[in-house]
């Protein structure tokens, strides 16, 4: 299983650079760096010590992006996004770039393939429903989880140490569904607003998905930091704005930051420090 993994990651790294119009010679330095970055990783040794599916969601995002490239491909990058929903529900956030992108043929396909999969999994829908169920009502932790809902309550618990009143603390926690939920619809909001005013950018495209990855992995209650491996896709992207892009922006420093900082390691830090805000860091860099 590990081996499966390692190399199912891999070649969605290979993919993942191969989205961007990079130079040869640069491409073989962002690959060989992204390998690198990647095989040292926190998400990824968290990964294969856990050796859950996100590898393979990885993998099917890159291959559907690979394919969204590819003239008349659309029923196999349908295929994959599909299969990605299919794994991780919360990926579905993938549908709205095509929609912006007026990708027509492949969000038809996207659908066609989830009605394949909802008629081959039928007997065993009640099953799904009652783990999602059990998922979004869990016990929330505090520890391993890099959601946008856990690094909320962690900011506003470390806010309480500096000051706040331990019942308007209380009061704040209380209101941590509907802070998340404003925090995601504005930053969410934003994105989609950019894309609109870009029109369809051709050039732009696969900049355009690749930045709805964050929003996959920043709900439910509880996202565990492995997730995080999707965010790999942002290491190439990153480098693709930085070239495209005469002037550095505060915004690309932001998102270089951002990337850097869920790959911190939280349980090992958390456990030198004996310090619960330790798990913080990962979910500070994902809202980044």
């Amino acid at each position: 299983m590990f081996v499966l993994i390692a190399f199912s990651v891999a070649i969605a790294t290979f993919m993942a650079t191969s989205l961007f119009p990079f130079p040869k010679s640069d491409r073989k330095r962002i690959l060989f760096g992204g390998l690198l970055a990647l095989f040292f990783s926190y998400p990824f040794y968290f990964l294969l010590n856990r050796t859950n599916i996100d590898g393979w969601v990885l993998l099917f995002i890159c291959a559907g992006l690979f394919f969204v490239q590819k003239p008349k491909k659309e029923w196999i990058s349908g295929l994959f996004f599909s299969l990605t929903i299919v794994f991780k529900i919360y990926t579905i956030v993938i549908l709205l770039p095509i929609f912006l992108y007026r990708r027509w043929r492949l969000l038809v396909w996207c659908g066609l393939w989830l009605v394949f999969w909802g008629i081959a999994s039928s007997f065993w829908i009640l099953d799904f429903r009652n783990i999602l169920l059990e998922r979004s009502q869990g016990l929330l932790r505090l520890d391993e989880n890099g959601s946008l809902y856990a690094t909320t309550v962690l900011i506003l618990v470390l806010l309480g140490l500096f000051g706040i009143p331990i019942k308007a603390n209380i009061l704040l926690i209380s209101l941590v569904p509907i802070v998340v939920a404003v925090i995601y619809a504005a930053l969410i909001s934003i994105v989609i607003y950019a894309d609109h005013k870009m029109g369809r950018n051709q050039k732009e495209e696969m900049t355009s998905y690749a930045l709805y990855l964050p929003f996959m992995v920043a709900l439910p209650q509880t996202v565990t930091h492995y997730s995080f491996i999707v965010l790999f896709i942002l290491i190439p992207t990153i480098c693709y704005l930085w070239q495209a892009t005469t002037k550095r922006s505060m915004v690309l420093i932001l998102m270089t930051i951002g990337l850097c900082m869920t790959q911190w390691q939280a349980v090992a830090a958390s456990f030198l420090t004996q310090n619960v805000f330790a798990n913080a860091i990962p979910g500070l860099g994902l809202v980044l």
